[in-house]
């Protein structure tokens, strides 16, 4: 692949790509603006050590934790009702 790679998961573009200061791999949203999720370093996350492996993560993930338009992702619904 190239040095950067655009991927469309959960009707979200993405580019992954490799940061040239710390070598890790790295994925955003781009023209959104995710706040804390806008930029992942998928190397800490899931140990992506190639843009192959960011893309193949970003794809599981995004398949993993479907976001249904009006609701609330499991992930969110879960932290609401657990206090």
């Amino acid at each position: 692949m190239d040095k950067k790679a655009k991927v469309t998961a959960g009707d979200e573009k993405h580019i992954v790509y490799k940061n040239k200061q710390t070598g890790h791999i790295m994925v955003t949203h781009p023209g959104v603006d995710k706040g804390k999720y806008d930029t992942i370093d998928l190397s800490d996350k899931d140990g992506a050590a190639t843009i192959k492996e960011g893309v193949k993560s970003v794809k599981k993930w995004h398949k993993d934790n479907p976001y249904i338009k009006g609701l609330a992702s499991p992930e969110t619904v879960k932290r609401i009702f657990k206090k």
